[in-house]
């Protein structure tokens, strides 16, 4: 974890911690292009130790992060949470609808339509399956687990710092009859 100048090191039982004070999100965020600050992100997935570590992953590096659990995730919950950046695991609880559907969802949904999405999968045959799908999608991109925590962390920096790219309308699917 990277320190900040407002970082303050305290020697407890000889081990050091680090205490943050409300400087080091501004600090360490400065250039993000998010509508939020501290930029917001939702995670949604059904494993609970994944949305544990995404989410402390993510909070250390001075982001807003909302985790919903996969089983029970409705286009509805993500949307109340307002974000800047949603990751998805593709691959859902077996009552859920699937990552893939909540990325479709989010593209019709006006709330999130233009929202960044990161789908994150061990299913690699899917994932490159989708590849060309995923390419007439606006805004979405691939998190191939298992994953180097750095690779996430520049994933999500790089996301939330550049200019959001121009909308594209999500493809409609052609009538049939």
């Amino acid at each position: 974890m990277l320190l900040s100048p407002g970082a303050q090191a305290d020697n407890k039982k000889g081990h050091f911690h680090y205490i943050f004070v409300a400087m080091r999100r501004c600090i360490g965020l400065q250039g993000v292009n998010a509508l939020h600050q501290p930029p917001r992100i939702t995670v949604v997935n059904d494993n609970e130790q994944f949305l544990a570590l995404m989410h402390d992953l993510l909070s250390q590096e001075g982001y807003d992060v909302q985790v919903i659990d996969g089983d029970t995730a409705t286009i509805e919950a993500i949307a109340a949470t307002d974000p800047d950046l949603i990751v998805i695991d593709l691959r859902l609880g077996a009552e859920a609808p699937s990552g893939w559907d909540i990325l479709l969802m989010a593209r019709a949904h006006d709330a999130l339509r233009e929202v960044p999405v990161v789908l994150c999968s061990a299913d690699l045959v899917e994932l490159r399956s989708r590849a060309d799908e995923m390419a007439s999608i606006a805004d979405v991109h691939v998190l191939e687990k298992p994953f180097r925590i750095e690779e996430a962390e520049e994933l999500v920096r790089r996301l939330l710092e550049r200019e959001p790219p121009p909308f594209q309308p999500t493809p409609q699917p052609e009538p049939t009859g």
